[in-house]
Formats: structure tokens, C-alpha cells, sequence
């Protein structure tokens, strides 16, 4: 059962506020959920935490469409195989002590559960926060999708909400 953190913040930099980790378990790995829909800032979380754990692997299931050449190029028909890429690279991670930020919009529950079964699995330290930004998206994910996923939202208890300051 995961713990409800703490709903303070640390300074990551000059510019963002970010929220406080839960004290880590001796001898375990972080495992650090950030979700959200497109455009909520995840990312860019998820690189303020790498400030802080230069050693963590940070994963997105769209880092599965992204070519040699380091263009993107989705195909909504290999989705579900993006995540179980992104699934298989946290287990590597994890399993090896690696801290891990992964970004995705887990905007179900049940997305979200099978990245915390993997987290339990190998015994990791799990934080989860939900991004509540409101940035242009960098895929270009249409407007009228956002909206759809964020009123399917499903809230998980005891993850944190994340609102980034204005960057100024």
C-alpha cells in the first residue's frame, strides 16, 4: 500500500518548485510515477527531478517512437506496445537499483496499477503525482483529446498534485 507523501516542496532550481519525494527505503530503488494529460508539464518534471537523481533512468512510452535520427513519429497502432517497452525498461532499471521517473498519462487507473505492480515487484520506493499544468503539448495532441482525457481522469489515492509555478 503506498504511503500519502508529505505535500511540501523542495527548490530543484531558480525556476520550479517541485514536490517532496517520500523518504527512500534502505537498499531499494525510487520508482517516481508522473502523470497527466498532454501538455501538463510531466516532462518537464521529470527532467527537474533528474537535476536531483543524475543517476535515475527517466522513461515515456513515446520515447518507443522516436527514430535513429531522434524524430517522432507515433503510431497509435503500436501504443500498447510502447508501454510494454517502457514497461520492460523500468523492470530492467528497477531490478538492477536504478532509480527510475517514468512520464506518462496513466490517465486510468489501470495503466497506473500495472507501473505500481512492477514498483511493488521489486520492492521500489513509489512516489506518484499527478501534473496539473496547462502547457501547449509538444506532439501536437488536438485540444479536444486533452479535454477528453482529462474529464477521464481517475484520481489515485494518495498521489500528490502537481501545479509547476510560472516560469519567469
Amino acid at each position: 500500500m503506498l504511503k500519502s507523501p508529505a505535500m511540501s516542496v523542495v527548490k530543484a532550481s531558480n525556476y520550479m518548485q517541485i514536490p517532496t519525494l517520500s523518504p527512500r527505503q534502505a537498499k531499494r530503488a525510487r520508482l517516481i510515477i508522473l502523470r497527466g494529460v498532454p501538455g501538463a508539464g510531466k516532462s518537464t518534471l521529470a527532467r527537474r527531478y533528474l537535476q536531483l537523481l543524475p543517476d535515475a533512468v527517466h522513461l515515456e512510452a513515446d520515447q518507443y517512437f522516436v527514430d535513429a535520427q531522434g524524430h517522432y513519429q507515433f503510431d497509435g497502432s503500436k501504443l500498447s506496445q510502447a508501454h510494454l517497452w517502457c514497461q520492460q525498461q523500468m523492470r530492467q532499471a528497477l531490478s538492477k537499483h536504478v532509480d527510475v521517473i517514468v512520464s506518462n498519462t496513466s490517465i486510468r487507473r489501470w495503466e497506473l496499477q500495472a507501473l505500481l505492480a512492477i514498483g511493488r515487484e521489486l520492492k521500489a520506493t513509489v512516489d506518484v503525482i499527478r501534473c496539473c499544468g496547462e502547457f501547449t503539448n509538444s506532439h501536437g495532441v488536438p485540444v479536444e483529446t486533452v479535454a477528453a482525457m482529462a474529464l477521464n481522469y481517475q484520481i489515485w489515492p494518495g498521489e500528490q498534485d502537481y501545479y509547476p509555478d510560472v516560469i519567469s
